[in-house]
């Protein structure tokens, strides 16, 4: 029973995460998001690694959980104080350390986990891993890239 829902969970997650992934294809063709779930197919666990995988984040869950909602919140606060009071730099400055402490813990949960979650692929895995890796940073400077290019096109026809 316990082995039917650890199957039924990482089918639905890795579907999940698929669809997810394609909705979120941006017209600039840049996906981090369709990267990970590339990355999820391609790494080609076995039911042995899913389990190991499953087990280690179900065991995080509660700390991921926690962290990403601690983020989240200190995101939110310093967006709501740039909207709110646009010119209060005091207001900005007040909920920045917030956002910065939040980020800091999330990368060190991060970097306690990731050892843990890699450990579990075989070699060749990782090394398909670092290669998506590498492919879902260069999504992300395009999707940058993108935006930066439509902003800086925005400002040069307000200034024709």
């Amino acid at each position: 029973m316990k082995k039917t829902l650890y199957i039924s969970t990482a089918v639905l997650v890795v579907l999940g995460l698929a669809a997810w992934a394609w909705a979120s294809v941006s017209d600039t063709g840049c996906s981090p998001r369709l990267l990970v779930a590339e990355t999820i197919l391609k790494l080609d666990l076995n039911q042995e690694q899913k389990t190991r995988l499953a087990g280690i984040l179900k065991k995080n869950e509660t700390a991921i959980k926690a962290e990403l909602a601690s983020l989240t919140k200190a995101r939110g606060k310093l967006v709501n104080a740039l909207a709110e009071n646009p010119g209060d730099t005091d207001g900005l400055r007040a909920a920045y350390p917030e956002l910065s402490q939040a980020g800091e813990k999330a990368v060190l949960l991060a970097g306690k986990l990731a050892p843990r979650l890699q450990a579990v692929l075989t070699p060749a895995q990782q090394e398909l891993f670092q290669r998506q890796r590498a492919k879902m940073k260069e999504a992300l400077a395009c999707r940058r890239q993108a935006k930066t290019g439509l902003m800086e096109q925005w400002i040069e026809r307000q200034l024709r």
